[in-house]
């Protein structure tokens, strides 16, 4: 059995069951963009299917997060607001790498996307479930507030 280039596991957790589950999402994304990566000849268009889905999914998924946060008065927001619109220009960039018929450029994006996923999810994504944890503490929050 294929071994998946980049594995879930509680490390990645942040405690907010949406924002989880998106996450595990988006690292399922990452490896069918490496599946493809790695197929026929016909991979780069492959790759390019497979790329719209996983943007237009990292666009709904950074609203979720930026919901909760606005709703959630996170003093994060607006930091976190700018790093997910540096990722954004950065994928409009690797887009255009694949346009120019860079042959390095798949495996160079999902490189990339692994990487920006784990340090994003670990450094700056987990701020959001301990913001949400010490609301829930102070009684700011219901215990039972999910979102």
């Amino acid at each position: 059995m294929k071994q998946p280039f980049v594995v879930w596991s509680d490390q990645y957790s942040i405690g907010v069951e949406s924002v989880d589950e998106q996450h595990k999402g988006l690292f399922a994304l990452t490896n069918e963009l490496y599946d493809v990566c790695h197929g026929s000849s016909a991979a780069i268009e492959n790759f390019k299917t497979v790329l719209e889905k996983a943007v237009n999914y990292v666009v709904l998924h950074f609203n979720n997060e930026e919901r909760i946060m606005k709703e959630t008065n996170d003093p994060n927001y607006e930091a976190h607001q700018e790093e997910h619109g540096l990722f954004v220009k950065t994928v409009m960039k690797e887009a255009a790498n694949l346009e120019g018929g860079n042959d390095d450029a798949p495996e160079v994006f999902v490189s990339f996307l692994r990487d920006w996923i784990a340090k994003h999810v670990t450094g700056t994504d987990i701020k959001i479930g301990q913001h949400i944890t010490n609301l829930k503490e102070k009684g700011e929050l219901s215990a039972d507030a999910t979102f």
